[in-house]
């Protein structure tokens, strides 16, 4: 993960020390520690790709066809053999926004026809992955027929048989609308499910002043369920860092100033201004939400642990917002 992560950065052009930390942030946020504590293997590894395959479409769309195209290809069939079709759907959202927003800004500077060729790198690249692993999901679409997610006849009404899991069954581990907030406050919403607690912990003085004896006092903190979330059960909080969140702030708001700095350079030298820029900082800054409550509301597919990749999905997105305006920024200039 910090290795992809940090490849990423490199291929956005941030500096490599700030790359180092940036790929520090998303390889050791607790999503992927509590995730290898569980024994979800895959899926570590599928979020762990997901920056390499975006770092190769990038970029090939920067005129690297070669190295775009081969950092593709080797990624995503790396991404496909981690064999985790929720996060490798995660991934698809982010490589559809960010194509949307390469074409928009192609279509304001009437160069939609350069999008062809490393579009055809690309779907080359994306064709030698999928050949790669072509054995491993066929097999897995025919198992999948017979599994608990494929339709079933074994039920009580012939009427009312199933075509697979239910709705309830994919939403049961959805964070609450509030619960990013882990992100930030680690422990917002509590802890482990279940939890042990020290014995001069509040609910320790509690018990005792309840009249416990000091054995059934320890018995009782041994299995606390220390969690008040949405979820059924969750193995801890998913925690990015306040740090990391601080950065983020400050580099919104530092993007902030640059504009405004920018902007009145530009009045003073009769330069145009380009419009919308000024709201990409208000937009940095409220990726995270925005991207939550469009998962939530729009898409329909936010379950399973999903905070810390949307976290990152949203982190992303607002990246290429950012290098949208600021290009307008750069061609005005």
């Amino acid at each position: 993960s910090c290795i992809c992560f940090y490849i990423l950065l490199l291929a956005f052009g941030v500096r490599p020390w700030l790359a180092v930390a940036g790929g520090l942030a998303y390889g050791f946020g607790t999503f992927n520690i509590i995730s290898i504590e569980v024994g979800h293997m895959w899926k570590v590894w599928a979020i762990a790709y997901m920056p390499l395959v975006l770092a190769g479409v990038h970029l090939t769309f920067k005129r690297k066809y070669l190295m775009g195209s081969v950092l593709t290809a080797v990624a995503l069939a790396l991404e496909l053999r981690s064999n985790h079709l929720q996060i490798t759907y995660y991934l698809l959202l982010l490589l559809l926004i960010y194509g949307a927003v390469t074409l928009i800004h192609a279509v304001r500077k009437g160069t939609v026809t350069t999008l062809l060729k490393p579009l055809g790198y690309l779907v080359l690249a994306a064709l030698l992955a999928l050949a790669c692993n072509f054995g491993k999901i066929w097999s897995v679409y025919e198992y999948g027929k017979y599994s608990t997610r494929g339709p079933s006849e074994l039920t009580q009404d012939p009427e009312e048989s199933s075509s697979g899991l239910d709705r309830d069954y994919a939403f049961r581990w959805s964070n609450g609308i509030i619960e990013p907030v882990t992100l930030l406050i680690p422990e917002f919403f509590g802890g482990p499910s279940v939890s042990s607690l020290p014995s001069d912990s509040h609910l320790g003085d509690a018990l005792r002043n309840n009249g416990l004896a000091p054995v059934q006092v320890r018995q009782q903190l041994e299995q606390v369920r220390t969690y008040w979330g949405k979820q059924p059960i969750t193995a801890g909080p998913s925690y990015a860092g306040a740090i990391v969140i601080l950065l983020f702030i400050i580099g919104a708001v530092t993007g902030w100033l640059s504009y405004k700095t920018s902007s009145a350079v530009a009045r003073r030298q009769k330069r145009p201004v380009p419009k919308g820029i000024g709201g990409t900082p208000l937009w940095m800054g409220a990726g995270g939400i925005v991207y939550g409550v469009w998962a939530t509301v729009i898409i329909e597919f936010y379950f399973v642990f999903a905070t810390f990749v949307l976290a990152a999905l949203a982190y992303l997105v607002c990246v290429g917002v950012g290098i949208f305006s600021f290009r307008r920024l750069d061609s005005a200039a």
